[in-house]
């Protein structure tokens, strides 16, 4: 028979995972495999961990992942599939925003012969009108600049087989990383499902404006080397405006007699500055990125476990 692993990660989730857990709990046991559910606990300084710890005692097939730390939403699910011990794997939130009533629809998939699962967001209950403008910019700009060319609304819901997760445990390890972009990016057969995003349970998400940026940089760095080349655009650009001066300064003396310098000067060299100042801080992140991987520090720190026999190197 085969496994069904199902990721969850979480952080200061104290209000809503007991929740969760009554929820998926009968889903996966109605499933005609077995399972495992995992709970990586990105260091939450609430009552989280006491909760799972709880949890993973009253039901032998939860386990418990406990960071040193919080290392971020990506690191945990890196964690979980690190973890992982079954033939299929989903992750997933704990905030019930992703709907544990399709891991039954996953799961048929998989049946299907499909390697990955991507589950698509039809709509967000719990976002505004800002937060939804600003998704829709997110992958216009980063279908627009990135080489690759991605599905649309991708969450972090999504499900692999052993063999992808195998290539994600060996191969993609990368210190600054953009999940949703991987599971896009290295083929095998795939199935698209939608969903629509329920309100939250309870809390609030973790998602802020300043974290959705630092999450579009890295899909950017890690897709795109466009950015690096826009360099020579903006050289042309510069050039072509630096003509435009020249000539209007030379029409404005065939015509009075007088050179115009001042301020034509200064528009000129304030454009360059702008230039140079874009430039550097685009090439700054690409030096970051090969920074963070060459230091070679850990994806994620485990500090304890529950139910968990294997270790990770």
């Amino acid at each position: 028979m085969s496994t069904l692993s199902v990721v969850v990660s979480v952080y200061n989730e104290e209000s809503v995972i007991r929740k969760f857990h009554e929820t998926v709990l009968p889903v996966l046991q109605e499933l005609p495999c077995d399972f495992e559910l995992l709970y990586v606990n990105d260091g939450s300084v609430d009552s989280t961990e006491v909760i799972l710890n709880e949890l993973a005692a009253s039901e032998e097939r939860v386990k418990v992942i406990h960071f040193s730390r919080n290392f971020g939403h990506e690191a945990a699910m890196i964690a979980g599939i690190d973890y992982a011990t079954g033939d299929y794997i989903v992750c997933m939130d704990a905030d019930l925003q992703h709907p544990p009533e399709k891991l039954r629809d996953i799961y048929q998939a998989f049946l299907e012969d499909n390697e990955i699962v991507l589950m698509v967001r039809n709509s967000n209950k719990d976002a505004g009108l800002f937060k939804n403008i600003t998704s829709s910019a997110f992958y216009a700009l980063l279908n627009w600049l990135g080489n690759d060319k991605f599905v649309r609304n991708v969450s972090d819901f999504f499900g692999m087989n052993r063999l992808v997760a195998d290539l994600f445990r060996r191969e993609y390890r990368e210190k600054r990383r953009y999940l949703r972009g991987y599971i896009q990016h290295i083929g095998f057969r795939k199935k698209i499902l939608s969903y629509e995003a329920a309100p939250r349970y309870a809390g609030e998400s973790k998602y802020n404006v300043k974290r959705l940026m630092n999450v579009f940089v890295i899909a950017i760095v890690n897709f795109s080397k466009n950015l690096v080349r826009a360099g020579f655009a903006f050289a042309g650009l510069a050039l072509v405006i630096s003509l435009v001066f020249a000539i209007y300064s030379v029409v404005l003396y065939c015509r009075i007699h007088v050179w115009s310098g001042i301020g034509v000067l200064a528009s000129v060299i304030s454009f360059f500055f702008a230039l140079q100042f874009v430039l550097m801080g685009i090439m700054g992140e690409y030096i970051g990125a090969i920074l963070s991987e060459t230091n070679r520090r850990p994806i994620y720190i485990v500090r304890d476990t529950r139910h968990i026999e294997k270790s990770v190197k």
